[in-house]
């Protein structure tokens, strides 16, 4: 402890170090005695003063530090545009697969297109008025993109306008947090669903199935697309993207093991015989790589519409009905399409006797409850029969028929058509007849 004057002062002052600190204060007295009482006294008021001194400068500089940070966090977030969000959606939500993020891609696109119409360049500027006011464009006028002065008003139906509607609501939610955003502005309720939303496609019949195959025969495409949809039930794109990593013909039977671009899940399809005797028509021994179909998948990676035209134009030439009218709704429904061989091909699979969670395996299907949608056109005994001819309209030998009816009733008609062609006396005819009826002939005619 020091007390000192300095120069040219009447008063003392006082001067010590604590914990490695030094301390100065004036005294405020003019005699040494009293001086050296003075600090004595104060000396730990000086303490504790410095440091309640030292905590306020403290708080103070954290206080204008987290300001700044909150500063900087609001101007971060002013940049929180719609491609970013995007972005950061798609780097915290990965169970998808191909098509479903295009699909998610193109709803949140055209959404920022409308947005930035409107003058709104970031997430923070957008309420809940601006979310009411898109989806009612949806509804009453089509996809923003779509809509374009002079072209013919496109609404959506009230289904995928509740899908988008999920699309954007679950886009915002991701990005809250990052852009500062208290309020999910499509937070608010869904449109119903009206009744005739929930049409859906219709399988092919046999006959159908039979028809179609010979048309196109010939056709470089739709050929491959056919059989492989019709004996696989991949979904449109994903047989025309088939790739030789993704069959294995190694044993008898064969497989195909694909990711499917929809759901991102695997689909194991043992192969049927008429899709093994394509594949083997296709492949060249030396070269299994790349597309199954080169011609097919550049097609449909250039234009896939243009395959689904040409499809239509071979049901519309076959005298095959692909469309109707649904009351309430502006455009026909299209019911059977290259997305109808999946149809057909579950239900088909289904009725045959095949347990629905093997027929989700082989499929691919994100769920039981969308295999069960697809099986319940299956319920009637008329379908049956469909299982019955399924080899047939594939060209498939009988000798891999998949399922035969052992009923009375088949044996009399399978008796009839024998007996119909044959030239039998009474005797030969008779005892021709009773053989097929005991089960012991299972000659069939054409």
């Amino acid at each position: 402890m020091a007390i000192f004057k300095r120069p040219g002062s009447e008063v003392f002052y006082f001067k010590f170090i604590k914990d490695g600190k030094q301390y100065l204060r004036s005294t405020g007295q003019t005699e040494q005695r009293k001086a050296e009482a003075w600090a004595r006294i104060n000396k730990q008021t000086i303490i504790d003063e410095a440091a309640a001194e030292a905590a306020a400068e403290a708080s103070r500089t954290a206080m204008e530090t987290a300001a700044k940070v909150a500063e900087a966090k609001v101007a971060e977030a002013k940049r929180f545009d719609f491609a970013r969000a995007l972005a950061y959606f798609f780097s915290v939500s990965t169970d998808r697969g191909d098509k479903r993020t295009t699909a998610i891609s193109s709803m949140w696109n055209d959404c920022a297109a409308w947005a930035e119409s409107q003058g709104l360049l970031t997430l923070d500027q957008v309420a809940k008025g601006h979310a009411a006011a898109y989806l009612s464009l949806l509804t009453n006028t089509g996809r923003f993109s779509e809509s374009r002065p002079g072209l013919k008003p496109k609404p959506i139906s009230a289904g995928s306008r509740n899908t988008t509607h999920i699309t954007l609501k679950a886009v915002f939610a991701a990005a809250m947090e990052p852009a500062e955003i208290l309020k999910n502005p499509f937070d608010i309720a869904k449109v119903a669903k009206v009744a005739n939303d929930t049409e859906e496609r219709d399988d092919f019949e046999p006959e159908e199935l039979r028809r179609i195959v010979e048309a196109v025969d010939n056709h470089p495409q739709l050929r491959p697309l056919v059989m492989i949809a019709a004996c696989t039930g991949l979904r449109t794109g994903d047989a025309a993207s088939l790739d030789w990593s993704e069959v294995d013909l190694s044993d008898r039977i064969g497989f195909i093991r694909k990711k499917t671009s929809k759901t991102g899940s695997i689909a194991s399809i043992p192969l049927l015989p008429p899709l093994r005797r394509l594949l083997e028509e296709l492949a060249d021994p030396d070269l299994r790589q790349g597309p199954v179909c080169p011609e097919l998948a550049n097609q449909y990676q250039r234009n896939p519409t243009k395959i689904s035209r040409d499809f239509a134009s071979t049901l519309d030439g076959l005298g095959i009905a692909r469309e109707r009218t649904i009351a309430g709704r502006s455009r026909p429904h299209i019911f059977k399409d290259l997305h109808s061989f999946r149809h057909t091909f579950v239900y088909l699979a289904a009725e045959a006797g095949m347990p629905l969670p093997l027929v989700q395996a082989i499929v691919g299907h994100s769920s039981q409850q969308m295999t069960e949608r697809y099986a319940r056109h299956a319920t009637d005994k008329a379908k049956i029969k469909h299982m019955q001819r399924l080899p047939d309209f594939l060209a498939a030998p009988s000798s891999e028929t998949a399922l035969e009816d052992d009923s009375d009733a088949a044996r009399i008609s399978r008796a009839i058509r024998v007996l119909k062609s044959r030239k039998l006396s009474a005797a030969e005819a008779r005892a021709e007849a009773l053989k097929i009826l005991n089960g012991k002939d299972s000659t069939e005619v054409e």
